[in-house]
């Protein structure tokens, strides 16, 4: 172990091995979230070729790299997921690079700074690798310009070669194209000057020169920052009147500048401190099973091993304790300070908020930098030997992965929730009438919206669709209701725009739908359903706007999800049966449904209803179909299942009674039913 030592070059692996172990365990059981899916389905409608119009409301340039990736990555989860996790790896290796740019004699900082930088747990939306890998790809441009910048006025050995002006002229060619493609980096370019005034020391000791030099340097750069904000103000229409400062002021200019900065503070100390505090262990061990617990621990203790025998027998050249320890720590303190106070501009103007929780912690992006930064000072003000910083960094870095394994997991079991729900729905549904919107409320999902569901909604019912008009529409009733959907009212227009399509439908073309897993997804009938209990929130008010009229319930050749991304039909468990027998319930094929109760309830290898309701289809089809002792039981068995069910039973019974011929069993069976829940018929 003497002879044992890692030189500065195995860096890049040992963060890609990192990233690897932090990111990437569960890889091949991760799929689509959020904007991914309308990113992929507009490849699947119009082909790369369509992405300038997708994008062209906004993020024009964005258009473009999606050009670039989709023809190589496809419509693959898998592929999209190892892109992801490359673009992470390039961005740590662009901030190590960088730092060392900035600071070329403390290159052990740079290391430690880009191991925090990877696994700064603060952004935790990593896994919707769609999107987010295109804004690693902009953000290690972005770093890579920083880093050119410093490198082109670095004072070099020859100094009559000390300035590079193909990298000065490289380094403003990627902060323009970072800046024009996305906004989110936008205030950080006010960090130029100040790293050109530590770059430009060594060759200028005397400030005011250094200062002139500094800001002059920064000229060509400050040119960019004009162009795009008479740009994104003026020109690109959708932007205009997203900026919100003025509204800080209304009640005047102290009291506004006190808001501001009271709101830049806590959003600072949030992103930078906060944020640290999510890998404490008692966070992100609860809420996941056994199985995951081990794994995510067998990781950071794995993590805990590595990079304590990594930066232990690390040569770098840079060892804690030299005369440059206290005045580097400070620097890194300050400029980290700064960074996430320049980092917030774009989100504090247009006051957007920014969390440590989906999808608002996607702003911590733009804080990443000088989060990481002020970390990695702060470590080496406080901890005085080699030995302590290597422990303290061990420790951080393991409880982070840990952290990031048990994050992977809850994406890895919301994608499952997400495939049950469209297999599910196409169990029940088999074709939709085009125009249709599906109503819904509360979804389960943790890393989706209503918005980003229109899309598979759309891919699963209309495969062969190439129009601009989308012909289905999923909405959240809590998120849409007085904005886009203007009441719960019939016979009310719906028109919502979706960046390259639209849909246009109505509020009598709708169907309410639910889930609530492990129950299974629910279409509401308003004939049946009225008094189910535990309905999620407005399903009472807008009971009536389900139309099951909009399902094509022979539709040949039935929907499928698309297979290609969601994996093949799952085994038929007790959902299938009961989504089978509610459609065959819904045509009134009461032998159909009663030959499904017998192949499902009670059968081994399936699993029981968790909830009353599912058992109502096959009360009804056992009753129309005689037999009156199995549709009595199953109603005792839903009664027990879940509470508040007897108003539900008691109508289901009352139905029963206005659609079965009158006989002696079925009026016994019906004052057994009466003297049991106290209905009344």
């Amino acid at each position: 172990m003497k002879d044992l030592h890692f030189q500065t070059r195995s860096v890049p692996v040992a963060l890609l091995l990192l990233c690897l172990l932090t990111f990437g365990l569960l890889t091949p059981w991760l799929g689509f979230y959020w904007d991914d899916w309308p990113s992929i389905w507009y490849l699947h409608l119009f082909g790369p070729g369509g992405y300038p119009d997708v994008y062209a409301i906004d993020r024009p340039l964005l258009g473009r790299l999606f050009m670039l990736t989709t023809p190589i990555f496809g419509e693959h989860t898998f592929s999209w997921q190892l892109f992801g996790l490359a673009a992470r790896w390039f961005t740590s290796l662009a901030m190590w690079w960088t730092l060392r740019q900035i600071w070329p004699q403390r290159p052990r900082m740079a290391v430690v700074a880009a191991l925090l930088f990877l696994i700064y747990p603060g952004f935790q939306q990593q896994f919707i690798a769609v999107t987010y890998s295109h804004v690693f790809l902009l953000l290690t441009f972005f770093l890579l310009s920083l880093g050119l910048m410093a490198a082109a006025f670095r004072q070099g050995d020859v100094p009559e070669r000390s300035f590079s002006w193909p990298r000065y002229l490289l380094s403003i060619a990627l902060a323009s194209v970072t800046i024009f493609t996305v906004e989110y980096f936008f205030g950080l370019e006010f960090l130029r000057p100040v790293l050109l005034w530590l770059v430009l020391r060594d060759r200028e000791p005397d400030r005011s020169r250094r200062l002139r030099a500094a800001l002059a340097a920064w000229l060509p750069y400050l040119a960019v920052l004009g162009v795009f904000l008479v740009w994104r103000l003026f020109i690109q229409e959708t932007a205009r009147g997203r900026v919100q400062l003025h509204e800080f002021f209304d009640s005047g200019f102290l009291p506004g500048l006190l808001e501001f900065g009271r709101m830049a503070a806590a959003d600072v100390f949030q992103a930078a401190l906060q944020a640290w505090a999510l890998i404490w262990p008692g966070y992100w061990l609860q809420g996941t099973s056994t199985a995951f617990k081990i794994l995510a621990i067998l990781a950071a203790l794995a993590a805990l091993g590595l990079t304590g025998l990594y930066f232990w027998f690390l040569r770098s050249g840079d060892q804690p304790g030299t005369s440059a320890r206290r005045p580097w720590a400070w620097e890194a303190m300050g400029l980290g300070t700064l960074s996430l106070f320049l980092g917030g501009i774009p989100f504090w103007v247009t006051r957007l908020p920014i969390e440590l929780y989906f999808p608002w912690d996607r702003f911590t992006l733009a804080f990443m930098f000088g989060a990481s930064l002020l970390l990695a000072g702060l470590l080496e003000l406080v901890l005085r030997s080699r030995r302590a910083l290597t422990a303290v960094l061990a420790v951080i870095t393991a409880l982070a992965v840990g952290f990031h394994v048990n994050l992977a997991n809850r994406y890895r079991m919301d994608w499952n929730i997400q495939k049950d729900f469209f297999w599910q729905m196409t169990w029940r549904m088999p074709g939709l009438d085009p125009q249709t919107t599906l109503l819904s409320a509360e979804l389960p999902f943790a890393y989706f919206s209503d918005n980003s569901l229109t899309a598979p909604l759309n891919w699963t019912y209309a495969p062969e669709n190439n129009s601009r008009e989308m012909p289905y529409l999923f909405y959240t009733i809590d998120a849409r209701l007085g904005i886009r959907l203007e009441d719960l009212k019939k016979d009310l227009d719906i028109y919502q725009p979706y960046r390259a399509t639209s849909f246009s439908g109505s509020t009598s073309q709708a169907l309410l739908v639910y889930y609530f897993p492990p129950a299974c997804f629910k279409v509401v009938d308003p004939r049946t359903d009225a008094r189910i209990p535990q309905k999620p929130r407005f399903m009472g008010e807008a009971l009536e706007l389900s139309n099951l009229d909009v399902i094509q319930t022979q539709a040949d050749p039935p929907a499928r999800p698309p297979e290609s991304i969601v994996g093949s039909e799952p085994e038929h468990n007790w959902c299938y049966y009961y989504q089978k027998a509610d459609l065959a319930r819904q045509m009134q094929d009461w032998q159909q449904v009663a030959a499904l109760g017998d192949q499902a309830i009670d059968s081994p290898g399936i699993d029981p209803p968790v909830v009353g309701h599912e058992l109502t289809p096959f009360i009804e089809g056992y009753a129309h179909t005689g037999r009156w002792d199995q549709a009595y039981e199953l109603t005792l068995r839903a009664n027990r299942l879940t509470g508040r069910m007897v108003r539900h039973l008691c109508t289901t019974w009352d139905r029963i009674a206005d659609e079965t011929p009158a006989d002696e069993e079925r009026d016994r069976y019906l004052e057994k039913v009466n003297q049991e829940l106290g209905c009344e018929f």
